[in-house]
């Protein structure tokens, strides 16, 4: 939940208390003397960035891609990347070098934090069928992300008519990547309050329940622990047109 909750009173309509306080004849001065909409809003602190942490850069589009060199725009969960960096497009491993990045703002920047939506140019040597939404770049070393395709997921299913069950097949959603995945095997099923295992190898995952299920996809997809990286471990399931379940990813298996 959140710890610190502030209520003002607005009109949306006469746009009173909004920009400047009301006048001390106002009504609204008998019973509310406080700060204004706008004066409340300067006050809030900004997030802290995960500046510090190992480079993920989300692709969430690409504009132009030759062997030679690509355009893409993608959001920056985690580290920073700067002109000249050498790097990595995941799952492919594709090396590549930033030859011009950009910030929010659209002018060109020497270098890009996480929070960042960035346009990047890169150098390489591509196969540019390969690279597309979902991908993600990283640096080399101990934490580079190592793709996967299968992990252990703790999921919360929705209301739905047809169960989860082992074989269940659906769309797998996870920052910008959607691909297609099969539940092979459901672990157990848990208490949402608290966490602890009400049975194991249930038969089946039906609304309104919450479990521990083993989730393969086709082709092997960049995604993260969610205590790693929660832009990168937070997944939704979708089957049939409707969402059928959405959590987070535990830990990568294979």
């Amino acid at each position: 939940g959140f710890s610190q909750l502030r209520f003002v009173p607005v009109s949306g309509l006469n746009g009173e208390n909004l920009s400047k306080r009301v006048p001390d004849n106002h009504p609204l001065k008998k019973w509310y003397t406080g700060e204004c909409l706008l004066e409340l809003i300067d006050k809030f602190s900004a997030p802290s960035r995960a500046s510090e942490g190992p480079l993920r850069i989300v692709i969430n589009d690409v504009f132009k891609a030759t062997p030679l060199q690509l355009c893409l725009s993608g959001k920056i969960e985690s580290g920073e990347v700067e002109m000249g960096d050498k790097v990595f497009i995941m799952p492919n491993a594709d090396a590549a070098t930033v030859k011009a990045c950009s910030n929010d703002d659209g002018g060109a920047v020497d270098s890009c934090v996480a929070g960042d939506h960035t346009l990047l140019t890169l150098n390489g040597a591509f196969e540019p069928d390969t690279i597309q939404a979902g991908h993600v770049i990283v640096r080399a070393g101990p934490d580079a992300l190592m793709p996967c395709c299968r992990f252990l997921a703790r999921i919360v299913v929705f209301d739905i008519v047809v169960p989860i069950m082992k074989g269940t097949r659906a769309e797998l959603y996870c920052h910008s990547l959607c691909e297609p995945c099969t539940v092979v095997k459901l672990v157990s099923s848990i208490n949402k309050a608290d966490g602890h295992v009400i049975k194991e190898r249930p038969r089946c995952l039906s609304k309104q329940m919450s479990g521990l299920v083993e989730i393969e996809t086709e082709r092997e997809v960049a995604v993260e622990a969610y205590t790693n990286c929660k832009a990168l471990g937070r997944i939704t399931l979708r089957a049939g047109g409707q969402t059928i379940a959405a959590g987070i990813i535990e830990k990568k298996l294979s």
